[in-house]
């Protein structure tokens, strides 16, 4: 399922961030998203995953992407979150659990030997179109920031590298075309030594009049 995931399918399931605006994950097509899916705000887990990418933020930014957080909390603790950590990117709130299960990010989970239906930990990333890209599913929030970060700015890496490439490729072409071959008509008139001689002009010359004396 997770292969096929695109942000537009999802246009028809409202969200609600931090700020307690309403909105769908179709609305962030057109950047690069990292989309995270944390299972609980403001435990030791989320809040290292959720550090991590504020302080990767201007990394992620410059690479041309954005980064969005997901879990089940309310608007309310996530608002309150975000600021108590000074996290600058947008955090929603998926109570029902549809976009989590459908990025299958919903399961069986265990602690201290108990099992439980819970969150699982991972991150999506999904081209500017809104495509899916790469899926870390149950991952460690140290591995989150890392392969996430690592993967969004390698891609811009990889693009300034096709572009130098194409560039590079072009500029024998423009060299080609300037050396465009003469035509005989005009080899001739540059051949050396086949200068044509300039027309002399005729001075007349007024001889000076005989005087009787």
């Amino acid at each position: 399922m997770t292969a096929k995931l695109t942000l537009q399918q999802f246009a028809n399931i409202p969200l609600t961030t931090d700020e307690n605006k309403s909105v769908t994950l179709a609305d962030f097509v057109g950047k690069r998203t990292l989309l995270f899916v944390f299972p609980k705000a403001d435990t030791d887990g989320c809040t290292r995953q959720a550090c991590g990418f504020r302080d990767n933020f201007p990394r992620i930014q410059e690479a041309g992407a954005q980064i969005l957080g997901i879990s089940a909390d309310d608007p309310k603790l996530l608002a309150k979150w975000k600021k108590k950590f000074d996290l600058p990117y947008t955090l929603l709130s998926d109570p029902d659990h549809k976009i989590i299960e459908a990025f299958g990010t919903w399961g069986e989970k265990s602690m201290y030997g108990k099992k439980y239906l819970g969150i699982i930990r991972s991150h999506f990333i999904f081209d500017a179109a809104g495509k899916l890209e790469d899926a870390q599913v149950k991952i460690s929030p140290e591995d989150s920031i890392n392969k996430g970060t690592s993967t969004l700015v390698q891609a811009k890496v990889a693009r300034a590298k096709a572009s130098a490439k194409a560039t590079k490729t072009a500029k024998p072409a423009t060299k080609a075309a300037a050396k465009k071959p003469t035509t005989k008509a005009s080899a001739k008139s540059k051949a050396p030594g086949k200068t044509t001689p300039r027309a002399v002009s005729k001075k007349t010359t007024t001889k000076p009049k005989k005087t009787s004396g």
